[in-house]
């Protein structure tokens, strides 16, 4: 997996060289997607592709490309094989300040990676900060990630796995690379967009097959007071899937739970229906 897909072109990823005007590099004035491919067949594709293209749009950057080029840099990349695809948009290079230059060409890359092998269950801590449900930037991937990368590291050398943010209003949003989910009396329940975190494209493939097999599901803004009565909570994301929680802090969950591994069963075949 050492080609990548840069502007339509296949090119070797060694042979690749940054250009130091690059607005993406130099500002993180860009945004990305990451999925997952079973054999080579990009999961929800297209889902992904909508929303690197409303992320762009929100950006101003304008992009040459199509869904049709992306499914045919996927199968060149892939040829059948399972990987996942890292879809990254920048700006391109431009003069200096934060006004972008008009003309100049986007640069889109499309790279693949080996996929990681089940992970064990996550422990979580709280960020040490707050985020603003109001902030429009949390609604986007965008390649700015340097407060989460931070929130990160520390949950990392505190001993944790990931790192859980509340808004300003105390209420749950999303760890800092996974959305989050409660189990609570048979029901699934998920903080809404709104409360400031990124609606994931796992996400919604969890709360498809939820409804799908008649679990109750609830979009609602939730608080620290329901994680800890929670029977059993979990993350999702494309690198991730379906990742257990054992446990918040102190707090002790299942891991996996009963509905957790039920969940992950029907996102699995999910995705190898694809």
């Amino acid at each position: 997996m050492k080609a990548v897909w840069i502007n339509g072109r296949i090119v070797p990823a060694d042979t690749l060289a940054l250009n130091v005007h690059d607005r993406g590099f130099l500002l993180g004035d860009g945004c990305f997607t990451t999925l997952i491919a079973p054999e080579g067949r990009p999961f929800r594709l297209a889902a992904h592709w909508q929303r690197l293209a409303a992320t762009a749009d929100w950006l101003g950057i304008t992009c040459p490309y199509q869904l049709a080029d992306l499914q045919n840099a996927a199968n060149l990349l892939l040829a059948g094989r399972t990987a996942g695809l890292r879809l990254t948009l920048s700006r391109g290079p431009g003069g200096r300040g934060l006004l972008p230059t008009e003309d100049v060409p986007p640069t889109l890359v499309v790279a693949p990676f080996a996929l990681l092998p089940p992970q064990a269950p996550a422990r979580l801590t709280l960020a040490p900060w707050s985020v603003a449900a109001a902030n429009p930037v949390l609604a986007h991937k965008l390649t700015s990630y340097g407060e989460r990368i931070a929130a990160f590291r520390q949950a990392r050398a505190a001993g944790f796995d990931e790192t859980l943010f509340l808004n300003t209003a105390g209420q749950l949003t999303s760890t800092a690379a996974a959305n989050l989910f409660l189990i609570r009396d048979g029901a699934l329940l998920t903080p809404p967009a709104g409360d400031g975190l990124l609606a994931g494209i796992t996400r919604q493939a969890v709360l498809d097959v939820a409804v799908d097999a008649g679990i109750p599901v609830a979009v609602r803004s939730l608080t620290l007071a329901d994680l800890s009565s929670a029977a059993e909570v979990f993350l999702t994301s494309s690198r991730a899937g379906v990742w257990p929680v054992a446990g918040f802090q102190e707090k002790v969950y299942p891991a996996p739970g009963v509905m957790t591994e039920r969940l992950d069963t029907l996102y699995r075949a999910l995705l190898r229906g694809s």
